[in-house]
């Protein structure tokens, strides 16, 4: 990282959108030992002893293999309740220690836990999404359930994954920092999807409701992280990031905690508002409130903290954030970070004959390394030319519709710009068994491009 010598990290993050992954750090061992501790209690009273005992055999990583996807959500939840004071604690300790905070800040009550199954296990899962709600005891919604739902195809709930999108869009603050903890099972093929690219970019189109990224915005091929145990990812919450399609057979748990050097605001346009944060210097009467009165959980934190809790003594302790701009402390430069790259798509419109082939004239010629997207009648079809040829594939991705042209890609994949599935341009198999694109044949002559929709 520039200038890590001379500027703490946490400005670079903030300011530059810069970010890392930190594989060590004092306490990272004794962390992984408390949630591992943690989650076989919590395994134990929603699956049963016989799960945690086949979960303490085996590790987080097999979660899946002795928990039903059903009790999935359950466990994520109460893990997350259980954790939040010690996470809270941890937080503040790595912050002084990997990212240079020294005075005091702003954390976010939000504790949040991920226990993420394979998608081909957690779709067996009959819990709905409105079914999760009133788990959570969320009986009124200000945007229909069913438009959510549909979003994500109406799969289980616990099979859908975060399109991607910056955390102010959630509802999150401006100039915050995640830290997402990667406690286990952290692959490539599990993990995030992240573009370091694309910060704080006010431009970028966004789905209106699941507040994600426009299905059709052209995106590099996506940045994967495949992390030993422990290692903590440090970036600028308004980073573009998702959650990849799970095709790993591992469970991956990991952790998210958010902080702020700056009093927390946030974007104006927006219904939903993360409003419960923690000053630092309330840490300790926090942790001794704790001990007698129930926290406020991740449904409350978007209300007023005088509402949250149950018996909860906020006065002190927790910040209820509004909406006015405070200015700056720490010097730091509040919300300047703005990252974006200029990548367009090209669309080529064409018509499909009687022969069932769409012929493309010699105007239209894709250069080595390139990929369009092909629209002819109901037909959209990424083209690209490879070093093995040219090649051509459904262009809607088979798991909630992004349009994979518009994904990265190599001489090998396609990448969707939704959730990183990568679509093998010979074959159309993606990692996940579920989910494959239609391929289809093209010949490449003197007079043009040919791609023939019957079947390769």
């Amino acid at each position: 990282m520039k200038n890590e010598n001379t500027i703490p990290f946490y400005k670079e993050v903030i300011e530059q959108g810069a970010y890392k992954v930190v594989t060590d750090w004092s306490k990272k061992d004794e962390l992984i030992q408390y949630i591992k501790d943690e989650a076989l209690k919590v395994i134990g009273a929603v699956a049963g002893e016989g799960a945690a005992k086949g979960v303490q055999e085996n590790g987080l990583t097999a979660i899946h293999k002795f928990v039903s996807p059903d009790y999935r959500v359950d466990i994520q939840d109460r893990l997350a309740e259980a954790i939040k004071v010690r996470m809270l604690e941890y937080t503040l300790d790595f912050s002084r220690e990997a990212l240079g905070l020294k005075g005091d800040f702003y954390m976010d009550l939000m504790v949040i836990a991920r226990v993420h199954f394979p998608f081909e296990v957690a779709k067996k899962s009959s819990m709905s999404y409105l079914d999760y709600s009133a788990k959570r005891g969320r009986t009124s919604f200000q945007v229909p359930p069913e438009k959510t739902s549909g979003f994500h195809k109406d799969l289980p709930f616990p099979a859908w994954a975060h399109g991607p999108h910056a955390d102010s869009w959630f509802g999150h603050s401006f100039d915050g920092i995640n830290l997402w903890w990667g406690i286990d099972g952290v692959t490539e093929r599990s993990g995030m999807t992240f573009y370091p690219d694309y910060v704080g970019d006010n431009a970028i189109p966004v789905h209106d409701e699941p507040p994600y990224l426009a299905k059709d915005f052209p995106l590099p091929k996506p940045v994967f992280f495949d992390a030993d145990p422990g290692a903590v990812i440090v970036f600028n919450s308004d980073t573009l990031h998702g959650t990849r399609v799970h095709s790993a057979d591992v469970t991956r748990v990991s952790l998210s905690t958010r902080i702020n050097p700056l009093k927390p605001r946030f974007n104006e346009e927006k219904f939903r508002h993360v409003k419960l944060w923690l000053r630092t210097q309330d840490i300790p009467k926090f942790v001794e409130a704790a001990k007698t009165a129930a926290l406020p959980n991740i449904e409350e934190s978007h209300k007023d903290a005088a509402k949250a809790g149950k018996g909860f003594a906020v006065e002190n302790l927790i910040f209820n954030a509004s909406k006015e701009d405070f200015g700056n402390e720490e010097g730091v430069l509040g919300n300047t970070c703005k990252k974006k790259l200029s990548l367009v798509l090209r669309v080529l419109d064409a018509a499909i004959d009687e022969n069932n082939v769409i012929n493309l004239g010699l105007s239209d010629r894709v250069e080595l390394g390139e990929k369009v997207l092909v629209r002819a009648g109901n037909q959209q079809i990424a083209l690209a030319r490879t070093k093995s040829g040219l090649r051509a594939l459904s262009a809607i991705c088979p798991h909630v519709g992004y349009n994979l042209a518009a994904g990265g890609h190599d001489d090998e994949k396609v990448f969707c710009n939704g959730h990183g599935l990568g679509f093998d341009w010979a074959t159309g198999r993606s990692e996940c068994s579920g989910f494959a694109a239609q391929t289809y044949r093209v010949l490449d002559s003197d007079s043009g491009i040919q791609i023939h929709l019957n079947a390769k």
